[in-house]
């Protein structure tokens, strides 16, 4: 069985290859269901549960300002894209600064685009973003500060009634699985 982690995104054979990121998991009795979160089709995307066995890799998608190699193993950054014309295709430039065309057969992913490490927090093996905003089991929505620090050291959080506060590491263990949204 193929195990999947936080973050992974992945194409389900149950809804005509739907692309989806893993939220949450493995979780059940034999660690084969994991919560994941549609990526494309709808305005809200939907989450749900997902068993392993119906989820595989989702092929790589480049972003601009990561860095892949063509034929021969040169670098270039990805400038823009996808674009698709009969297959799927990116704008890279090469060290020169010159802008090219280049299939997504083409190219392999050397390294993702760097982020502001400021903007997130590691709690438990999952990153989290700090401007983004999270849905817990319950169906409330906390947004969390990377400028404000709880006595446990993690990032303070506010339920969005404005008057429950928690930090980051709190929510995760009372209110998991955190989805973001």
């Amino acid at each position: 069985m193929t195990a999947f982690k936080v973050g992974d995104e992945v194409t389900l054979s149950t809804r005509a290859g739907s692309r989806a990121v893993v939220e949450y998991g493995p979780y059940g009795t034999n660690g084969d269901v994991y919560l994941v979160k549609l990526l494309e089709g709808e305005d809200t995307p939907d989450v749900f549960s997902a068993l392993a066995h119906i989820m595989k890799a989702a092929p790589v998608v480049f972003a601009p300002g990561d860095r892949v190699a063509g034929f021969g193993g040169t670098e270039f950054s990805i400038v823009a894209g996808p674009f698709t014309a009969h297959d799927t295709w990116y704008v890279v430039e090469d060290a020169s600064g010159k802008h090219h065309p280049y299939g997504d057969s083409s190219i392999t992913l050397v390294s993702r685009a760097p982020q502001d490490p400021s903007d997130t927090y590691a709690h438990d093996g999952v990153t989290y973003d700090l401007t983004a905003k999270y849905r817990d089991k319950d169906g409330d929505i906390w947004e969390f500060s990377s400028g404000s620090r709880a006595d446990d050291g993690s990032p303070s959080g506010v339920m969005n009634d404005g008057e429950v506060r928690e930090s980051l590491a709190r929510v995760v263990l009372d209110y998991r699985p955190l989805t973001k949204i």
